[in-house]
């Protein structure tokens, strides 16, 4: 059978896809696990800072050696972790590096926020062998740092 006129192509109707459950669910746990670590970071920051401003009370000092604030003899992954949190003190401006003869030492800011002077960055590296070479160049016997559980 032959029709005349504008011949159009039926198609039936596509149903939208639905998305499966899981994905659904997916999404809102990374989300909160994303919100959890940063947290947490948060509150080992706060825990750094907190126990760096104490030190430097209890020592009456003004600085403090880095390597023998951030080392934890017992744990190189705390020693890492410990690494991690004080760049974000530098990075807040609550506290700075400086190198002395040589060494690095850590300083408070005390009023906080971005650092007045000109500022330069590094980056930190350190392997197992660096680790232990340190614990025993600076005889670290024990950690200034409480580990966090």
């Amino acid at each position: 059978m032959l029709v005349q006129g504008d011949c159009v192509a039926l198609k039936s109707p596509r149903q939208a896809k639905r998305a499966s459950k899981s994905v659904t669910t997916e999404r809102p746990k990374e989300l909160t696990e994303v919100r959890e670590k940063e947290e947490t970071t948060t509150r080992d920051v706060s825990i750094l800072l907190y126990t760096l401003k104490r030190v430097f009370e209890e020592q009456a000092i003004d600085k403090i050696h880095y390597f023998k604030f951030i080392i934890d003899p017992e744990s190189f992954s705390h020693t890492v972790e410990n690494i991690f949190h004080f760049a974000f003190l530098i990075k807040e401006g609550r506290a700075g590096l400086i190198i002395e003869n040589g060494e690095p030492y850590i300083h408070l800011n005390i009023g906080g926020g971005e650092a007045t002077g000109g500022t330069n960055q590094g980056i930190i590296s350190i392997n197992m062998k660096m680790w232990k070479d340190l614990i025993d160049k600076y005889d670290i016997t024990e950690s200034m740092i409480k580990k966090r559980q």
